[in-house]
């Protein structure tokens, strides 16, 4: 926290320097080079400039009043040096990259911990300088004569060092080797080269695109257990959806679908012990057979599950009741270590098996089962 209000306190300070520094700076007058390099180059806000003693190298500042300051020492009349020097200015202010400055600032201010943000920073600034470098080569174009020109005119400017400004962009004073070597390697892109790369990057983005439409649906529930159902062969056949406003379920109806499962008979109600991995539903019946039943009866179903390492929050279950052929989902229970009581409700006379499906990601191992009915 220290560091981050060291950060904004000391940027704060040089911004206020600089404000004063630049306050003192004089607008160049009747000089026939820049009236008439001004002539030829207008924006949309008003363009000034100013001459300054207190700069050692050219600087490009503001966002709504754009000013180009140049050192005192300049030779405003030499037309080379300067028509190069204020084209690349005038650049970093049409792109509006003093704003980009100004943003990084802010995120560097921000992120002061992380040291990404300060390569960021880094790589802006030196990104920015060299894009203006490629402009004003398309500008003046980019044959051997200009790039020889500029680079000198970038040499020489670039002996004069002025400190690091945060929000300003200044001419050619950091990284001036790489730019000078960027210069003299600079080629304006062809018209074959630009529909290579266009289409490249639509056959790369159809691709990707046609990945994500294939990838799999991935669901993540604030329970820590899956809902989907599994048939033999693997296939989702149910996926029940959690409700975070009303945390309950949606009812599935499984027709005739074939699980992992077992059939569990239950003699005098009582069934023995057996395990139930994910997906695998146990269906309980009467002694082989169905039990008869009446609309309205409850039917008490008790499962004592035996402990098993890393169970403590239990295992989550479907309950249901199996009548002429189809498996219906009651109730969705979470079910822990020890004797647990379900009741299901029957709807209309039938013949009835009853049936839990394990839709954890453990195993559920239960001594025994006992079924009541009401």
């Amino acid at each position: 926290m220290a560091r981050f209000f060291f950060t904004k306190a000391s940027n704060s300070a040089r911004l206020l320097i600089e404000y004063q520094e630049l306050r003192f700076s004089i607008p160049v007058t009747n000089t026939p080079t820049i009236v008439e390099w001004q002539s030829k180059h207008t924006l949309y806000r008003p363009l000034r400039i100013l001459q300054s003693d207190r700069i050692t190298t050219p600087l490009a500042v503001g966002i709504i009043s754009p000013r180009i300051i140049l050192p005192k020492t300049m030779d405003i009349n030499n037309t080379q040096s300067i028509s190069y020097v204020l084209t690349h200015e005038y650049f970093h202010l049409r792109r509006f990259d003093m704003l980009r400055k100004v943003f990084i600032l802010c995120a560097v201010c921000v992120h002061w911990f992380n040291p990404l943000v300060w390569v960021m920073s880094i790589l802006l600034n030196r990104d920015l300088e060299m894009t203006c470098d490629e402009e004003v080569l398309k500008h003046f174009g980019a044959n051997k004569t200009t790039k020889k020109e500029y680079a000198y005119a970038l040499i020489e400017i670039a002996e004069a060092r002025n400190a690091y400004s945060p929000i300003r962009s200044y001419f050619s004073t950091n990284s001036a080797e790489e730019r000078i070597i960027s210069i003299m390697k600079y080629k304006k892109a062809s018209c074959l080269s630009v529909a290579m790369a266009a289409l490249l990057l639509v056959c790369f983005t159809n691709i990707f695109v046609a990945f994500a439409c294939e990838a799999p649906l991935q669901t993540n529930y604030a329970e820590p257990y899956s809902t989907e159902l599994l048939t033999t062969d693997g296939k989702v056949i149910s996926r029940s959806i959690n409700d975070s406003i009303n945390s309950n379920y949606t009812d599935t109806r499984i027709d005739n679908t074939n699980f992992y499962g077992e059939t569990v008979n239950c003699i005098n109600g009582i069934s023995g012990p057996h395990e139930e991995s994910n997906a695998h539903m146990a269906t309980y019946t009467n002694n082989g057979g169905t039990w008869s039943l009446k609309s309205g009866q409850t039917v008490m179903i008790t499962l004592d599950v035996v402990p098993v390492e890393n169970a403590e929050d239990g295992w989550s279950v479907y309950l249901g009741y199996q009548k002429d052929g189809n498996y219906t989902i009651v109730s969705n229970p979470r079910i822990f270590i020890g004797s647990t009581t379900l009741p299901i409700t029957i709807p209309e006379d039938g013949e009835y098996n009853f049936f839990i499906l394990n839709v954890s990601a453990g195993k559920i191992s239960i001594s025994s089962s006992e079924i009541n009915i009401g």
